[in-house]
């Protein structure tokens, strides 16, 4: 079960929560870098998918990007709303 503890806060442990996308559904993501790797994990709970992606490039986010874009229909969104 997912508790909001505070409904101002979307960060805590390293997690960021997006509450409030479309179809009433929230996402739970993380994402990493260090030299030459980008990572992403997001999480939709309420539909019971998610998607884990690794880079091994510098450039690597705009390749996530675009992935999110094309293989989750909130991926534009959380995009969006993570920048």
């Amino acid at each position: 079960m997912i508790t909001f503890q505070d409904k101002k806060q979307t960060y805590g442990l390293g997690w960021q929560l997006f509450k409030g996308l479309k179809n009433d559904e929230f996402a739970i993501t993380h994402s990493g870098a260090d030299p030459g790797v980008r990572t992403i994990i997001i999480l939709l709970p309420n539909s019971q998918r998610g998607i884990v992606l690794f880079t091994n490039s510098d450039n690597g986010m705009s390749l996530i990007k675009n992935i999110l874009s094309q293989s989750l229909d909130l991926g534009d969104e959380i995009i969006e709303r993570a920048q």
